[in-house]
């Protein structure tokens, strides 16, 4: 604020809170030795100034410009979980009223701290502060804020131990407590507002500290900022400014100047304390010219918009990407030989030939620092130039512009290296131009995010009935830090109110689907997560997924419990604490939600709360870590975890599975949603739900077949890519089978979805094939084994019936007996060789197969 003062520059309060906020997530950058993982913003930093003061700790920064009379800052954060804050008022060129009554709540203060003991109720540390007013300065006691304070540590308000005049609660020894005394809406007599900065008609101011509570002795002040006058005063000394006003009334271009100088609210500052400004007449005149240069192009965009579109036809070409204007745009520290980053103009000054060239950080690519050589250093800048590939780092007015030019031939610079023996000034130029990097890549995200944003119906406030409102909650995602607050039912839509005073509003008509998930088994947490049709902006993102929950049982582990014996009372009694804890606030959820249907169809609006099969629920991956993912009647989804997996069913087109193995332990499941096969849609990949187990495969199955989804499976994994672009280039795709949906080479093509499971089960005819042939060798060498056997067993045979032959010959045969005999063996031989023959043949006919 000083340097801003200072300067007297520009900058607005959110900006200002921005800058804090940075700080606060990046100790580094002020030296602190702290791990940025452990610090984090309580509350938004709020900075108040120009007569617009809020003294409640939900205030919100504005985006007005800061200006230097008043000035009232607090500040907010937790370090390792444990809050923390601080509040300070600055004045600058105060009146005597002004300083008075800050003298008085300065005395208010600290008479509160004394008073705040342990064992003293709250409610008396409040009446110290009524007493001294009432006897010291009786005007200032109407303007004493009605609370004065409150205990913090994990939580950053206890509000069952607020410090105001109705509160009995005692403070104990080894409490924290942020003790906030303010005096809001003083009026300034009129008298002393001619001739100072405060034009308003009143003003208020606070100091804020945390103390710790000692027993027997007073509070112990925890934070140590500076609040006696001399440390938050500022005196502006004009006299130059007036001196420069009588040298201009004897010079008509002086003259003109100094007008213009004061018609744009500057002066040179001299500051009471250390530090002092000097005067800088050339920075006022670059100021000066630098206003009306900004004007003349304002001007001359609004008369040549209109005509460049009439040309164009609709927009024009991209935009050109400006550096920088005139000379006198330049920063006074330029230097012809050096690098000079323009921070607030975002543009790059390289020396070329001892002249400054700006270069806007539109066009630079990247900024690399190579090793040294022979105590030199080197700085190479790389820019976006035709025939490389711009990547995503280009913004895309630059990507545009790269387009445009790069048919036309035109020349660019690729690249710039500078050299020098002191590393000083190029390692500094090294690190803003990445930053500047950072802060255009940024914003391009903001603005993509934004892109889809759609505007919104302002929300109705319900004022004829009850509003339905449900206490305790925690949002997700988050706005700054864990955000808990309440969530009220309106006319038209649902609005969520941070106990910092943040809001989030949710339309019924951007409802596309709500879930009251309810705490049963293994669950710590009741939610209503709400699924959008339009993404809304939460925090600095836009989201489609936004929930409301409680925990209703706490989510860590206590390992001594574990020790526990089954018919410990106390776990008895804890595990039925916990069933009534579930019970109620399951209780409290579902009637809100039936609340809230009943609020939505009394404003001719459709809301139903959706609640999932937890029977039916399975354990999946769908991003990158084990869920357990829940069927309902219109989606599948996980809302317990996050990123919250959300899919309805009347966006599934069908639904594949893969890797399906009578053998295997897993499987994956992919959902091919209707905008994956959208002509008009972007190709996408379908989404994935993997490592689900084999036993949930027909469960599944099920709720696929009742929500009427088709569904195939193989063993196997598709190119998915090809798959949906084979899908939305094939018009027959739905077609049944027949003649008109013949391919090319005459085969019949599956209708739809089929071709998935058709083409594993060519995979699996082509595989039974294998195992038959692999069958009919294994029963040919049986039946030769077989064949053998018979051979030699006939062989056996023949031989017992020549046996008896000669036997029958010994006992006398006659002639014709013989004969006859004969002939049949003849036939039996004759046929028994025919056997051979073909067994012979069918064994060559195997081997040529195999």
């Amino acid at each position: 604020m000083e340097d801003v003062i200072e300067s007297e520059s520009t900058v607005t309060h959110a900006a200002l809170s921005a800058q804090v906020e940075d700080v606060i997530l990046n100790p580094s950058k002020i030296k602190l030795k702290v791990e940025s993982a452990d610090v984090e913003t309580a509350y938004a930093p709020i900075v108040q100034s120009g007569g617009a003061y809020d003294l409640r700790i939900s205030a919100q920064s504005s985006d007005a410009p800061m200006s230097a009379d008043l000035i009232l800052a607090s500040v907010g954060a937790r370090y390792r979980s444990y809050c923390a804050t601080l509040t300070r008022s600055f004045f600058v060129n105060a009146p005597p009223r002004v300083e008075e009554a800050y003298a008085a709540l300065l005395q208010a203060h600290t008479r509160c701290g004394d008073a705040l003991r342990g064992g003293v109720p709250l409610k008396d540390v409040y009446e110290t502060a009524r007493a001294f007013l009432r006897e010291r300065h009786a005007d200032l006691l109407p303007h004493l804020t009605k609370s004065l304070g409150f205990a913090l540590g994990l939580d950053f308000r206890e509000r069952a131990l607020d410090i105001n005049a109705k509160n009995a609660a005692r403070a104990r020894d080894g409490m924290v407590f942020s003790l906030n005394v303010g005096l809001a809406d003083v009026p300034i007599p009129e008298e002393q507002r001619k001739g100072s900065n405060y034009k308003h008609n009143t003003f208020s101011m606070a100091i804020g500290d945390v103390l710790l509570v000692h027993k027997d002795e007073p509070a112990e002040f925890l934070t140590k900022g500076g609040k006696e006058w001399t440390d938050i005063s500022y005196t502006l000394d004009d006299s130059d400014k007036e001196e420069e006003e009588e040298e201009g009334d004897s010079e008509p271009e002086a003259k003109s100047k100094g007008k213009k100088k004061a018609s744009a609210g500057q002066s040179s500052a001299k500051r009471t304390g250390p530090g002092h400004a000097e005067p800088a007449r050339a920075e006022d005149e670059r100021a000066a010219e630098a206003a009306r240069e900004g004007a003349r192009e304002r001007d001359g965009a609004a008369r040549q918009g209109p005509r460049r579109r009439q040309r164009g036809g609709g927009g024009g070409g991209p935009r050109r990407v400006r550096g920088h204007g005139p000379g006198m745009y330049y920063p006074k520290d330029t230097m012809p030989h050096q690098i000079k980053v323009d921070m607030d103009r975002e543009v790059v000054l390289c020396p070329i030939n001892g002249q400054p060239v700006p270069f806007s950080i539109h066009t630079i690519k990247n900024v690399v620092m190579p090793e040294p050589d022979n105590h030199s250093f080197y700085l190479r800048i790389n820019f976006f130039a035709p025939g490389q590939a711009l990547g995503k780092e280009a913004s895309r007015r630059m990507a545009k512009l790269v387009e445009r030019f790069g048919r036309d031939k035109q020349a660019f610079v690729k690249e710039l290296t500078f050299r020098s023996l002191d590393q000083q000034n190029l390692g500094m130029a090294f690190r803003q131009v990445q930053e500047l990097r950072k802060r255009l890549r940024l914003r391009e995200q903001k603005a993509v995010e934004e892109a889809d944003l759609v505007v919104q119906a302002k929300l109705i406030r319900m004022t004829d009935m009850k509003v339905p409102r449900l206490a305790d909650l925690t949002l997700r995602p988050n706005l700054t830090g864990k955000t808990t607050g309440a969530l009220e039912a309106h006319t038209n839509g649902l609005r969520f109110i941070s106990i910092k005073g943040e809001s989030v509003e949710i339309l019924y008509a951007n409802i596309r689907l709500a879930v009251f998930q309810p705490c049963e088994g293994n669950d710590t947490k009741v939610v209503l997560h709400f699924y959008l049709r339009h993404p809304i902006m939460v925090g600095k993102k836009a989201h489609k997924n936004v929930q409301v929950y409680t925990e209703a049982v706490d989510s860590t582990v206590n390992l001594d419990n574990a020790r526990r014996s089954h018919y410990d009372p106390d776990e008895i009694m804890e595990e039925q604490q916990d069933k009534k804890l579930r019970k109620r606030l399951n209780q409290a959820f579902k009637d809100f939600a039936a609340k809230v249907s009943k609020v939505a169809a009394r404003n001719q609006q459709t809301l139903e709360f959706d609640i999932p099969y937890k029977e039916l629920g399975f354990q999946g991956t769908p991003h990158k870590e084990m869920v357990f993912i829940q069927p309902t009647t219109y989606a599948l989804l996980n809302v317990t975890d996050q990123p919250a997996f959300v899919v309805l069913t009347d966006d599934i087109e069908h639904v594949h599975f893969e890797r399906v193995n009578p053998n295997g332990r897993n499987f994956d499941l992919k959902i091919i949603t209707r905008a994956n096969v959208a002509a008009d849609q972007p190709p996408s990949e379908p989404l994935s739900i993997n490592m689900i187990e084999q036993k949930f495969l027909n469960q599944i199955m099920g709720w696929l077949v009742d929500s009427s989804i088709t569904y195939t499976q193989t063993d196997k994994t598709w190119n998915w890519k090809a798959v949906l672009n084979l899908v939305r280039e094939d018009e027959r795709f739905y077609l049944d089978t027949g003649k008109s949906t013949e391919q090319e080479d005459g085969t019949k093509k599956p209708a739809g979805w089929t071709f998935l499971r058709m083409q594993d089960s060519d995979g699996e005819e082509e595989q039974e094939e294998d195992e038959e042939s692999d069958f009919k060798a294994s029963s040919a060498e049986e039946e030769e084994e077989e064949s053998e056997e018979s051979f030699a067993e006939d062989d056996e045979s023949d031989a017992d019936e020549d046996a008896s032959d000669d036997e029958e010959e010994d006992e006398g045969m006659d002639w014709d007996e013989m004969e006859a005999k004969a002939a049949a063996d003849d036939k039996e031989r004759t046929k028994r060789d025919a056997m051979v023959e073909a067994d012979d043949d069918s064994r060559r006919k195997k081997q040529r197969k195999r």
